[in-house]
Formats: C-alpha cells, structure tokens, sequence
C-alpha cells in the first residue's frame, strides 16, 4: 500500500517542483552567474537575457496591431464611444441650465481669474479698435458734414424773410463750411471714439461676464443641441484628420521599447505575475497532476 501511494505522490511532487522550477528560471537568475569565469547554463534568466528582444517586439506588435490608426479611430468613432461624449456633453448642458454660477465663475473654472480679466480686456481693445478703423474707413465724418450743410441750406432757403437772404450767402460757403464740418467730426472721432467703443463695448462684456449660467442657457435648447452636434463633429474630425499624425509624430513602438528596457527585470516580473498568476499556478499543478498520472502509470509496469 505504501508503494501504492509513494509512486504517484513523489510523481506529483517531481511534477509540481519541476514546472514550478522552470517558471522562475524564466526571469531568474536577474544576473549571469559564473563559476571560475564560466557563465553557469540557464544565467540569467530566458526574459531577462532576451529582454531587449521582448521589448522591442512588443513595441512593434503594440505600434502595428493594437495602436495603429485604423484600430484607434475604429475604437474612438464607435457608436458607444460617440454616444458616451454625446452623453456627458448633455450632463454637462443640464447641470449649467441650473448653475447660479456667472459666466465669469465658470470660466474661472478652467483659466485663472487673471487670464479671464486679461482675454476680456483684450477683447474690449480689439472690438474698439475694429470700431474705430470702420468708422474712419466709411469716411463718416464727410457723410456727416454733407448731411448737415444740405439740412442747413434746405432750412435757410425756405425759411422765408431774412433766413432766405442768410440762405443765399451761405450757398458761396457750402463747399468751405463742409470741408471744416468733415476735419472737425473726423478730429472728433479720432479722440473721442476709442475711449467711447472700449466703454461701451466693456460695459457689454462685463454684463455678460456676470450673467448667470442658467440665464445664460434659458431660451437656447436649439443652439445649444447644435453645440453639442458641432462638438461631436470637431471630434470627429480630430480623430480622422490629426490621429494618423500624431501617431506618427508619438512613435509608440519606440516608447514601449524604451519603457520596457527601463524597467528592471523584478519589475517585469512582477507585471507579468501579476496579470498570469493565476495561470502560472494552474501550470505548476498541472505538473503535479501529470506527474502523479505517470507515476500511476508507472506502477503498472513495476507489477
């Protein structure tokens, strides 16, 4: 009887010893070992003297099967993925429909309060500044003058009595009192309009800036749908105009090569036990099982 038992049970623990053995041997020794200047067999370890091999494989079947362009933009344009971001698009939406926040706030949010400050300010200058150049390149100041000295003769001409006999001089002086109307409305504008469109138009961009988001949102459920479609669109057009690019410009097979050839072998190990334990144990007892059949089998030919 204890032959009977002896036989498979030492198979099983040959069997177990044995895979359990040629597991490690994969990653250890870390280090060649020597033995009067001769480098012991199997030293170091299988992954860790093909190590510099196995990263750059795995770089290359990362970059061209898992990471390529036409896998991402498969994956990024799926019907889940766009509906994700359509999704939090409109959570986004509905939780800004009840926001007391103002617009100012929510910015704040994202950019420091100085670069709000600041972008307003410069938008006030470049809005004022657009005012002011189209003001002077639609020459009003000589429509103005023109307007005014045709109103004033039309209304000393037909004003009757002395006006009338005031109209007649002043018909010698149209050509003289239009041109000092146009020099002085254009010294006019030329001071006055830059400091006129910044107030007025900085006064717009403070009021908006302290609306609130709610308000802001109130009345717009069609504009805002449509931002949510132009958003979506400029995804898109990111993933399918720019990913090809930046994949190329990243060079993700040289990234892993070179992640993997820095990480220490202990740290390859321990990865790769981490994601197959489970499996590596299943194999090791695999050992055990085959080996204790074999020993099984062994006592049919020790009869």
């Amino acid at each position: 009887m204890i032959q009977y038992f002896l036989i498979p049970a030492m198979g099983g623990i040959i069997g177990y010893f044995t895979n359990d053995l040629a597991i490690r041997m994969l990653f250890r020794p870390y280090e060649a070992k020597h033995i009067f200047g001769m480098r012991v067999p199997f030293t170091p370890g299988l992954i860790a003297k093909r190590k510099s091999d196995l990263a750059i494989a795995m770089g290359r079947t990362i970059s061209n099967r898992l990471m390529n362009p036409e896998v991402l933009q498969k994956t990024l344009l799926s019907d889940s993925i766009i509906n994700k971001l359509r999704s939090s698009i409109n959570k986004f939406i509905d939780k800004q429909k009840t926001s007391d926040q103002t617009l100012h706030d929510f910015l704040s949010q994202y950019l420091t309060e100085a670069t709000v400050d600041a972008t307003a300010h410069h938008i006030t200058g470049n809005i004022a500044d657009s005012i002011k150049q189209h003001l002077a390149d639609s020459n009003i100041g000589a429509n103005i003058a023109h307007k005014a000295v045709v109103y004033l003769k039309d209304y000393l001409k037909n004003g009757g009595g002395m006006l009338s006999l005031i109209g007649g001089i002043a018909e010698t002086m149209t050509e003289k009192a239009e041109s000092v109307f146009t020099e002085h409305i254009n010294s006019l504008i030329e001071k006055e309009a830059p400091e006129m469109a910044k107030n007025m138009v900085g006064s717009q961009i403070d009021k908006l800036l302290s609306t609130k988001m709610k308000n802001l949102c109130e009345g717009h459920d069609k504009q805002l749908q449509q931002l949510t479609e132009s958003i979506i669109a400029f995804y898109r057009r990111i993933i399918m105009g720019r990913l090809p690019g930046m994949l190329s410009t990243i060079n993700i097979s040289r990234m892993v090569e070179t992640r993997i050839n820095e990480m220490s072998v202990e740290e390859t190990e321990k990865m790769v036990l981490d994601v197959m334990r489970r499996e590596l144990r299943a194999i090791v007892w695999l050992g055990a099982a085959l080996g204790a059949i074999m020993g099984c089998v062994n006592l049919f030919f020790i009869q």
